[in-house]
């Protein structure tokens, strides 16, 4: 059986305030993180890959020039995260059962991973499915097409975790320890390298 439409909305609009420097360029296994995660997810079967931008645009888009995404600038960035989603979940394709969030900054989520949730998708299609790491459930996040309008009314620097905080019993996780790894400082960063 084939695995349905999806798409994936990798995110990856927001200034790394905390870091100082773009996160989406710091080196990873040779190459930026931004282009490292959308390769994992081109490479992926999904069928669509939206990269959302906003800060700093005119620096990651040259990195993505030659990858098969569909890049979505996100004017409203300083907003928060909350305009970012609402920026991918709109040029999501409307063939797509479901939108997978990914972030730029968990450098180990990995082709494999991506693929675990479309088939875990494929089985329940209603099932919300989110990643546990470090006693906490969080991104990568699928949301099955029902739960869009639910996305698209986010505000602010609220992500979509409090969307699957309200709807816990009808969750599904993928344990994902790595997801535990992102980088926001230069702590992050040194512990990453080490």
């Amino acid at each position: 059986m084939a695995p349905p439409p999806l798409s994936v909305v990798l995110l990856a609009a927001g200034p790394s305030n905390r870091l100082g420097t773009p996160k989406q360029l710091l080196p990873f296994r040779g190459v930026p993180l931004i282009r490292h995660l959308a390769h994992q997810a081109c490479t992926s079967q999904a069928t669509q890959i939206v990269v959302v931008l906003g800060s700093r645009s005119e620096a990651l888009r040259p990195v993505l020039h030659d990858l098969p995404v569909e890049i979505v600038m996100n004017n409203e960035w300083q907003e928060g995260m909350a305009s970012s989603l609402r920026a991918g979940v709109k040029v999501a394709s409307r063939d797509a059962s479901a939108v997978l969030l990914l972030v730029c900054d968990q450098p180990f989520v990995t082709t494999a991973l991506i693929n675990e949730y479309i088939q875990r998708h494929q089985v329940d299609p209603d099932a919300l499915i989110a990643a546990a790491y470090a006693g906490t459930i969080g991104v990568p996040t699928l949301f099955p097409k029902r739960w869009m309008p639910e996305l698209l009314q986010l505000r602010g620097d609220r992500g979509a975790k409090t969307i699957l905080e309200d709807h816990r019993n009808e969750l599904m996780t993928i344990p994902f320890e790595d997801g535990a790894i992102d980088i926001d400082t230069v702590d992050d960063l040194k512990k990453l390298i080490r």
